[in-house]
């Protein structure tokens, strides 16, 4: 349904512009385009809005070919590596905490402007902003245990079950496998 993909685009950008299409008519929904929303490009805005407002659907065919080029904003990392070391980790890591807090900015910043855009009048009262900050938070926790575990011992072992306790590593990573990864240090 539409609320769903709005409360979906609402906690991150799920759309890539290559991808989506609109009727011109909604050029004036979207128009103009902030640019002082951390985390946020047009392609979010422009499916954030027309998702407010409109019924979207989803093609299930493969209509582009997807490529990547170094001028590109954003795309998939090719310099991961499984083989990365202790320091290449906590740089995930701290790159991961960093964008979780652009997150919040963006959310926080979406929160200010909702009240001024007329796309989001019928939606504005459904967004639990609060709820939507506090996941980005647990997913920064979350990063932050990883990022400081213990090299080694009895310690490490005892943060990691603290934090699979708390139910992070299910709700930000891939659950028990994240974690022994973490005990084999993987």
């Amino acid at each position: 349904s539409n609320e769903n993909l709005f409360n979906v685009l609402m906690s991150q950008n799920a759309v890539t512009g290559a991808t989506m299409a609109f009727r011109s008519e909604y050029r004036e929904i979207f128009m103009p385009i902030p640019d002082d929303i951390p985390n946020l490009i047009h392609d979010s805005w422009i499916s954030l809005s027309i998702a407010a407002l409109a019924k979207s659907v989803f093609i299930d065919e493969n209509l582009i070919k997807y490529r990547q080029h170094s001028a590109q904003q954003l795309g998939i990392n090719f310099e991961h590596s499984k083989d990365q070391d202790y320091l290449q980790k906590c740089n995930k890591y701290a790159a991961s905490i960093e964008f979780c807090e652009g997150e919040i900015a963006r959310l926080q910043r979406l929160r200010e402007l909702f009240p001024h855009f007329k796309q989001f009048e019928q939606c504005r009262q459904s967004v639990n902003f609060e709820s939507l900050i506090e996941e980005k938070r647990g997913r920064i926790k979350h990063y932050e245990r990883r990022k400081g575990l213990p090299e080694a011992g009895f310690g490490r072992i005892i943060e990691i079950c603290k934090e699979v306790a708390s139910g992070r590593y299910h709700l930000y990573s891939r659950g028990f496998l994240s974690a022994a990864k973490d005990l084999l240090k993987r």
